[in-house]
């Protein structure tokens, strides 16, 4: 009985013994290289395929009471406009700027004045609205950038 005890424990307790020859370990290892490299392929393509839909973002404005609002990576131009209009939370709000894809919008406030444009690049859009805005009375600034691909939304304070 003692016997089968220390049997039993010799087998429960014992460090498993494998031997890897080093052509098979490395073959092993070679292997999980290549699957590997096909999951990132995999998930490279899908990124991708993500990053070029179309998605949609806005920018609304209320002339009112001065509060804005804005969305991103909406399915369609529609949906990206309710939602900047609902997060105004202004009855008189309505959509400044929109863009789809890797395009840019950017709101330039002020104390007198405010615009809002669409750019392919960051500079673009942030440059047309501050133009925009400059054109009414000067002193306005950047107070929202949202767009792109992949998709930004950056608030200044």
């Amino acid at each position: 009985m003692l016997k089968l005890i220390a049997l039993l424990l010799l087998i429960v307790f014992a460090p498993p013994a494998v031997a890897w020859e080093e052509e098979t370990y490395q073959q092993h290892l070679e292997k999980l290289e290549r699957e590997s490299e096909g999951d990132r392929a995999f998930y490279n393509q899908l990124w991708n395929l993500d990053r070029e839909a179309s998605r949609f973002c806005a920018i609304a404005y209320s002339k009112t009471t001065y509060q804005w609002g804005y969305s991103w990576g909406k399915q369609s131009r529609q949906q990206a406009e309710q939602e900047a209009i609902r997060r105004s939370e202004s009855k008189d709000s309505e959509i400044l700027c929109w863009s789809k894809g890797s395009w840019y919008c950017a709101l330039a406030d002020g104390p007198k004045s405010y615009g809002a444009s669409q750019g392919a690049t960051i500079e673009a859009a942030k440059a047309r609205a501050l133009k925009i805005a400059g054109e009414s009375a000067p002193g306005a600034r950047i107070v929202l950038l949202i767009g792109g691909n992949p998709p930004i939304v950056r608030i200044f304070k």
